[in-house]
């Protein structure tokens, strides 16, 4: 029951929080620079940046910035997209160059979930450096896989790495799937 309730006051909070967000704070979409229009208390002051950096958590994960506006976190390039449109972003937002502190306007753009999920960067515990590509460590074999429709698609066994990352960059042009920049 409670957790239904949570669910059934999101939107409004979040409805809250935007009125909220536009009255507190600017956006510089050339910066990326979000800042407070007015004092909050003590310490902060008007013109600071707005947010706190969250570290790293996990193998794949980057830094990146949130924003709390009505006593919720926020990413910090949803609250961009919100004060540059006036709404929150309907869909997922990539940062293009895959650097997720950079949060100008010419660098984030909407992705829906399954686009997104295609946009996955080389985990840091992969053995090529090609995302999909892995060197099996009991036949030292090159793995080629990918992974669609949240179907795990296994593409073949080689023992050459330049045939294992052809299979691979086949299976996503033929899937459609996007290049990322490098971080």
């Amino acid at each position: 029951m409670q957790n239904n309730t949570n669910q059934q006051m999101k939107p409004m909070i979040d409805k809250l929080a935007a009125v909220e967000a536009l009255r507190l704070l600017n956006y510089n979409p050339e910066t990326g620079s979000i800042t407070w229009k007015q004092d909050r208390g003590t310490k902060t002051k008007k013109g600071d940046k707005a947010g706190t950096i969250i570290p790293r958590s996990d193998r794949t994960s980057s830094p990146y910035r949130i924003v709390k506006v009505y006593g919720v976190a926020y990413p910090a390039h949803r609250v961009a997209w919100l004060l540059h449109h006036g709404e929150w972003p309907q869909y997922d937002i990539q940062h293009i160059n895959g650097n997720r502190l950079d949060n100008r306007l010419v660098n984030l753009r909407l992705v829906d979930r399954d686009t997104k999920k295609q946009l996955k960067r080389v985990r840091n515990d992969n053995n090529s450096g090609v995302t999909g590509v892995n060197r099996s460590k009991s036949s030292g074999k090159w793995i080629a896989s990918i992974i669609s429709d949240g179907i795990h698609n296994h593409l073949g066994t080689t023992e050459d790495f330049f045939e294992a990352v052809c299979r691979r960059k086949s299976a996503e042009n033929r899937l459609g799937f996007y290049t990322v920049s490098p971080r």
